[in-house]
Order: structure tokens, then sequence, then C-alpha cells
């Protein structure tokens, strides 16, 4: 996983999170109930709604240089009360990121990217909070999570999902 911060410039990102906004009540989401694997979805009752993005794409390129992506597919996710992510690898990409929207968030919240980390230790995990235009990416090769968003979180958690695909 390489963590990122301040990945956008600050009038870049609000075009996002604004794009992100305006499409919240339009009938262009995904249920991740309906489209995602059952095994990414164990334990999980809440639902994450996907959309492709509606405006151009990020200038988030020179962070993926590496991976060797021939293609790059961005989407808005919105994480509802409830939802989360079981714990999967990304295997099937040549990178995944996650860039994150919500201008706070409170780790009471939930909603936390936890991953093994057995460099540290055979049973290390590593724990990280929401925070607004930090970036993680992921080359597959750690298994992660998201934990269980709190039914009692104050908003939903907003966040860009990236994937590369090296065919």
């Amino acid at each position: 996983m390489n963590l990122h911060e301040n990945v956008l410039p600050k009038e870049e990102l609000e075009k996002y999170v604004k794009d992100l906004n305006e499409l919240k009540g339009k009938p262009v989401w995904n249920n991740s109930q309906h489209i995602w694997p059952t095994a990414i979805r164990r334990s999980i009752v809440g639902t994450v709604n996907t959309t492709p993005l509606k405006i151009a794409e990020p200038p988030l390129n020179k962070y993926f240089e590496e991976y060797e992506a021939k293609r790059i597919v961005y989407q808005y996710c919105i994480w509802g009360r409830m939802s989360g992510i079981s714990s999967h690898f990304d295997t099937k990409y040549a990178f995944a990121a996650t860039l994150y929207l919500n201008e706070k968030w409170d780790k009471d919240w939930g909603g936390i990217l936890v991953w093994d980390n057995k460099e540290w230790w055979d049973k290390c995990l590593v724990a990280l909070c929401p925070k607004q235009n930090s970036m993680v990416v992921n080359d597959g090769s750690k298994e992660h999570m998201v934990t269980l968003i709190s039914p009692c979180a104050k908003e939903d958690r907003l966040t860009m999902q990236i994937w590369g695909f090296a065919h």
C-alpha cells in the first residue's frame, strides 16, 4: 500500500466533490448488493453505490506510472451506513486506488481501511482513517478490507475508486 497526501489542488478536488454531489439522487448509480461478488460482501448488510465520473479524469497519472496499466477506470462511491467490504485481494488489477473525498471523517464512524502488513509482524494489521485528498494505492498484493460504517455516522463515506487494468 502506498499512501499519498494532498494529491489534487484544492480547486480540482472541489470540482470532483461537487460532481459527485450533483449526481446524488440521479438514476446513474449501481448498487454493491447487485454487482459485487458475494465473497467481498460477507457480513456486510449495507450498500455502496457506484457510478463513473461524469467529468474529465483527474490528473493523477504520476501516481500510477510504476504499475503499467493499459487502461484506467474512475468511479465515485457513496458508502452508506452498515456498508463496508470484506477482506480481499485486488489481484485482477494492475493497481487499485482510493481517493478520499469527505471534508472530515471521524474514525468512530468506521469505514477504516485495514490491511495485512506481514513485513512488520506475521499477524500485524494496519488501519487508515479516511482523510480528504489522500489516496492509497494497492498493487493487488495486500489483502485488505473496509470496516463497517456505523449506523451513527453523520454522513456517507465518499470516495473515488480508481482501477488500473493490465490488459
